[in-house]
C-alpha cells in the first residue's frame, strides 16, 4: 500500500518552496498596468509527485511569476475573489490527498487517473465560479461562494 504525503508549495523564484495554507498577498503578484482580459488573475496548479513503493506527494501551487493583478485595480474585494481561486485548488488538492491515501495497490497509472479525474472536476468548479459570481463583478453571488469556500476549508 502506498500512503499519501500531502504538501503545500509555492512557486519562489521558479523553486517550489513548503509553505502552509495561509491567505494571499498583493505581494504574490506581479503588478502590471494593464492585463487584457481582467483585473487580476491568480494562478494556481496541483501536481503529484509519484514514485513507486513511495508515498505519493500532492502539490497545491501557486505560480506567483504567472499571477498579475493590475496595479489600479488592488482592492481588498478582488484579493478576496483571488483568494478564493487558490482555495478551491487548495481543496481539490486535499480532496486528491484523501482520494489517493484511500486506495491500495496504486500503480502510476491509476494515481495518473484519479489525478485525471479530479483535474477535470477542479477546472468544472473554478469555472463555474467564475461564472457565477461574474469574476467578482455579482457581490451577491460572491458572497455565497465565499460561504460555501469558507464551509468546504472547515470541513478540511
Amino acid at each position: 500500500m502506498i500512503n499519501v504525503l500531502f504538501l503545500l508549495v509555492s512557486l519562489i523564484n521558479g523553486k517550489p518552496n513548503d509553505i502552509p495554507y495561509r491567505k494571499l498577498t498583493w505581494n504574490d503578484f506581479v503588478k502590471v498596468k494593464r492585463l487584457p482580459d481582467a483585473s487580476a488573475e491568480v494562478s494556481t496548479t496541483i501536481s503529484y509527485d509519484y514514485v513507486s513503493n513511495e508515498p505519493v506527494k500532492v502539490h497545491c501551487i501557486i505560480e506567483r511569476d504567472k499571477s498579475f493583478v493590475e496595479t489600479k485595480s488592488i482592492n481588498d474585494y478582488l484579493l478576496n475573489h483571488e483568494q478564493r481561486h487558490f482555495d478551491l485548488t487548495y481543496i481539490y488538492s486535499r480532496k486528491l490527498a484523501f482520494l489517493l491515501k484511500s486506495q491500495s495497490n496504486l500503480t502510476e497509472e491509476k494515481v495518473k487517473e484519479i489525478y485525471d479525474n479530479i483535474i477535470a472536476e477542479w477546472d468544472a468548479e473554478q469555472a463555474m465560479y467564475d461564472e457565477q459570481t461574474d469574476n467578482s463583478i455579482n457581490k451577491e453571488k460572491q458572497d455565497l461562494w465565499d460561504r460555501f469556500i469558507d464551509k468546504q476549508l472547515k470541513e478540511l
